[in-house]
């Protein structure tokens, strides 16, 4: 991995967990004026943003196995800063149709963020399990390269909480936050592009595809396309010590 590819797949991390905190304070304050900031309208906030959450960790883990590619990558990014865009533009027509729509604040908290807040979380918080995908070159190093990433964008979701908190909505509107959210993140995917020159991150091969044992005689292979794969012996594995 090139210094390039490092910086911009950390910064990538660290801008999309500052920017899915963001999200989730301003959209706090967008639903406000509709229908409300009570403990109804946050629990239903926070629930739906973290069932998004828990499927974009899971689509997008599976998404950068099969396509371990940079411009997939920079696809993610682009498409999350597009929505958030048409968050800014729709979000009062959305809302006020909501509203209409039913009487319970319980509800209409639950759709309203359903509609505004699903896609735009989801692909933000596929962007960390990709991260890893395209950092990590070998099993030796796999769980430091995921604990990294994962604590960057973690940070980035501290500084997104309280720059929103104590900056941006103090001081910026919603639509004006959301266009320079939207914009910036439009703008990361440009920078990601180039990484690689669009070429896929690929596993070292050779030894690491085994993950050795300590006083074990039979290895576990841990990647069916290793050219060394024909010197598992699964079976004996299985019978063997552990």
């Amino acid at each position: 991995m090139n210094r390039y590819e490092n910086i911009i797949t950390h910064t990538a991390a660290l801008f999309c967990g500052a920017c899915g905190m963001a999200l989730q304070i301003t959209g706090a304050r967008m639903l406000s004026p509709y229908i409300g900031s009570s403990m109804s309208v946050w629990t239903a906030l926070i629930g739906v943003m973290l069932t998004a959450m828990t499927l974009g960790y899971h689509y997008g883990g599976k998404l950068a196995d099969k396509r371990p590619d940079y411009r997939v990558f920079s696809l993610i990014v682009l498409l999350s800063g597009i929505f958030i865009n048409m968050m800014g533009a729709f979000k009062d027509g959305l809302l006020s149709a909501i509203t209409g729509m039913t009487a319970s604040i319980e509800l209409g908290a639950i759709i309203a963020s359903v509609t505004l807040f699903v896609v735009p979380t989801f692909l933000l918080s596929a962007v960390s399990p990709y991260a890893v995908k395209m950092q990590v070159r070998s099993m030796k190093t796999a769980g430091k390269k995921a604990g990294m990433i994962y604590a960057i964008g973690n940070t980035g979701s501290v500084i997104g909480t309280f720059s929103a908190g104590f900056v941006l909505i103090p001081n910026l509107g919603i639509k004006a936050i959301l266009t320079a959210i939207g914009m910036s993140l439009i703008a990361l995917s440009v920078l990601i592009l180039p990484a690689s020159n669009g070429k896929k991150n690929e596993l070292k091969k050779g030894p690491d595809c085994f993950k050795p044992e300590e006083d074990n005689p039979y290895p576990l292979c841990i990647d069916k396309d290793c050219p060394e794969a024909k010197t598992c012996n699964l079976s004996a594995y299985m019978d063997g010590p552990y």
